[in-house]
C-alpha cells in the first residue's frame, strides 16, 4: 500500500474520532443544561409551594387571633347585655310603688330590649365569623410573584 493512502487513511480516522468526541461533549453539555434546568423549574416550584403555604398558616394564625378577639367581644356584648337587664328590672322593681302602666311598660320595654340584644348580638357574632372566614381566605389566597 501506498504510504500516502495510509497517512490519509489515519488522519481521517483521527478526524473521525475527534469529531464524534467533539459531538458526545456537545450533547452532555446540551443534557446537563436540559436537567439543570428542570432541577431550576423543580426549586422553584418547590419555593412557591413553601410561601403559599406560609402564606396559609400565617392567614389562620392571623384569623384564630381574630376569632378570639371576636369571641371576647361576644362575650363583653353578652355580659354588657346582662347588666343592662338588671337595671331594667332594678328600674321595673323601683317603679312597683308607681302606677301600674309604668311598670308594664318598664317590663314589656326590658323583655323588647333583651330580645332586640339577644338577636342583635348573635348576628354581629356570626357576621365577625364571616367576616373573619372571607379575611382568612383572602389572606391566604396566593399571591402573584
Amino acid at each position: 500500500m501506498n504510504l500516502q493512502l495510509i497517512i490519509a487513511l489515519v488522519i481521517a480516522l483521527g478526524s473521525f474520532g475527534s469529531a464524534w468526541q467533539i459531538q458526545s461533549w456537545r450533547a452532555d453539555a446540551k443534557e446537563k443544561a436540559r436537567v439543570e434546568q428542570i432541577l431550576a423549574d423543580q426549586r422553584l416550584a418547590a419555593a412557591t409551594a413553601i410561601r403559599r403555604a406560609d402564606n396559609v398558616i400565617t392567614a389562620q394564625n392571623q384569623a384564630e387571633t381574630r376569632a378570639v378577639v371576636l369571641r371576647v367581644a361576644a362575650a363583653g356584648a353578652r355580659d354588657e347585655l346582662d347588666r343592662l337587664r338588671e337595671s331594667t328590672a332594678d328600674a321595673v322593681r323601683a317603679a312597683s310603688t308607681s302606677q301600674a302602666a309604668c311598670l308594664e311598660r318598664a317590663a314589656t320595654l326590658g323583655e323588647l330590649l333583651g330580645a332586640v340584644a339577644s338577636t342583635g348580638g348573635k348576628l354581629a357574632e356570626k357576621a365577625d365569623r364571616h367576616a373573619n372566614d372571607v379575611e382568612k381566605l383572602m389572606a391566604a389566597w396566593p399571591k402573584a410573584d
